[in-house]
């Protein structure tokens, strides 16, 4: 299952890094994605907890490629202006 997800684009992160030294850390973009993502893990929240209704998509449609398959707007309003390979996270 595949759906869309709702995220701030930046987040703060602190804590006690391995020798017990306090640290904050500014995510931006991708990286913040995935930190909130993880985040989720550990306080037992799923995906399908956080995915928009109406976004939700098998994973078929996917697999074949099947775009046809796919909501004219899923999985927001303009998400697929993006080419192929017109987006890296690699900064």
């Amino acid at each position: 299952m595949r759906g869309w997800v709702e995220r701030p684009n930046s987040v703060r992160l602190s804590g006690y890094n391995e020798r017990g030294e306090y640290i904050e850390k500014d995510l931006h973009g991708i990286p913040a994605r995935v930190a909130q993502h993880e985040y989720d893990h550990l306080d037992g929240i799923l995906f399908l907890d956080r995915a928009l209704q109406g976004t939700l998509l098998p994973v078929k449609a996917f697999e074949e490629n099947r775009q046809e398959l796919w909501p004219d707007d899923w999985p927001s309003p303009g998400a697929r202006i993006t080419k192929p390979g017109e987006f890296s996270a690699i900064q």
